[in-house]
């Protein structure tokens, strides 16, 4: 069978003569910013995203003047038209106004009546088959107050779903086309299956389990937003029973540590589908929790324990032809370990994972599909640097200033030479 690829997956273009531009997004509305909307850029088939100021650039080439940008933000998708004649700095306008429904759609329904009207429609609003996504993965670590181990790829995601398994779950796999590290440390044996964790983060791709489990909605209490000025319904929610935040720990169900934590957060509902928009998920250590004997050792040599401090979880999704997909996920942890012998706190390690998704396809061709890895050992696995590989398509730090990391990062040499030496 022949499969074919469109054009909007080869965003990885080269050029001898380009100009780079930038812009900023705005809400047409209030003028506001729109943070971390992803863009597409139709010309070269590539895309970026708008960082916490609004502001985003590209790299095209000279020649092209009149350059076609596809927007995707929360409960918005816009095609704009940059044209480089009017200056390398934009301000750009999202036209995204509202059509309110009528009250009677909302009339008499609780938060929590809400939230489940959303779970019930998960099947009609997201994706019914298999997809592709052009993705970027960035990780990295601070241990102990430093920053460690920054892992950047550019590939693409699969998506595979299981129609046989309850609550149609899916599987996640990757497939690496640029890859570059910073000097990587091992440390002790902490490293958890990174990859499949941050995919297991998504609730409505992963429901058992998870924030939006039916079996646990019971523990939970909801509340409309009533000072939110968001035009989608917003829904703040509080879990004093227990977290679904496994901070990495993938037998976290079944060793029983859910109760060591409490979680609050935010679900941003579209008022046309009643999809999730948005999701936000922010856990804690509860207060005196103490571990039970045995389960929070780490394996296999019991040298240290481990005790949670704290998690946050931002995903979002973004509307296509009907249809809501994976936008991006943003999810980070921090986890004490002490020694076993002494209780001496010996680490504090927050893990950052942040993930990019473009444009979804149903079609790929052959030699990709057999790239595709459902572990991707990103922290060993060889690759050839290229500078011009990482000139365009990099999107913005999420949960620090990328100068703060790369300070860290840079101590001993610079980040390219660390790049070039770790891809031998």
């Amino acid at each position: 069978m022949k499969f074919l690829i469109p054009a909007v997956f080869l965003f990885f273009i080269q050029s001898l003569s380009a100009q780079t531009l930038n812009a900023t997004l705005k809400n047409n509305r209030d003028s506001s910013v729109v943070a971390f909307a992803a863009i597409q850029i139709n010309e070269t088939n590539s895309f970026t995203t708008s960082d916490e100021n609004g502001e985003f650039n590209f790299t095209v080439p000279e020649e092209i003047t009149n350059i076609h940008l596809n927007i995707s933000y929360v409960g918005c998708h816009d095609s704009i038209l940059y044209q480089t004649a009017k200056g390398n700095h934009q301000i750009i306008y999202l036209q995204c106004d509202p059509t309110l429904l009528k009250d009677a759609v909302i009339e008499g329904l609780t938060a929590k009546d809400l939230v489940k009207k959303a779970i019930a429609l998960i099947p009609n609003n997201y994706p019914d088959s298999s997809y592709v996504s052009a993705a970027f993965i960035r990780q990295y670590e601070n241990v102990n107050g430093s920053f460690i181990n920054l892992i950047e790829a550019k590939g693409w995601l699969l998506f595979t779903l299981n129609h046989r398994a309850k609550n149609n779950n899916w599987t996640e796999a990757f497939a690496t086309e640029n890859l570059r590290r910073s000097k990587y440390r091992e440390i002790e044996n902490f490293n958890e299956d990174d990859f499949s964790d941050v995919m297991f983060q998504n609730p409505v791709y992963h429901l058992q389990h998870s924030l939006l489990d039916l079996d646990g909605l019971k523990y939970f209490t909801y509340r409309y937003d009533t000072t939110s000025t968001d035009d989608n319904y917003t829904v703040l929610f509080q879990c004093n029973a227990f977290t679904t935040e496994n901070h990495g720990v993938s037998n976290y169900t079944s060793i029983g540590l859910q109760e060591e934590g409490i979680e609050s957060g935010k679900l941003i509902i579209d008022k046309h589908t009643f999809a999730f928009i948005r999701i936000e998920r922010n856990a804690v250590i509860r207060n005196g929790f103490n571990y039970p004997k045995f389960n929070n050792f780490i394996l296999p040599d019991k040298l240290y324990t481990a005790e949670f401090v704290e998690g946050n979880l931002t995903i979002n999704y973004q509307q296509i032809n009907g249809k809501w997909y994976l936008l991006n996920i943003m999810h980070n942890y921090t986890n004490n370990y002490f020694k076993t012998q002494t209780h001496e706190k010996t680490y504090s390690i927050t893990k950052c994972f942040e993930y990019f998704l473009a444009t979804p396809t149903r079609y790929i061709n052959k030699d990709l599909f057999d790239k595709f890895n459902y572990n991707p050992e990103l922290n060993t696995a060889s690759y050839n640097y290229n500078a011009d590989d990482w000139s365009i398509n990099v999107p913005p730090y999420f949960f620090y200033p990328y100068k703060e990391v790369w300070k860290d990062l840079e101590k001993s040499m610079s980040l390219e030479e660390q790049f070039i030496l770790n891809g031998k």
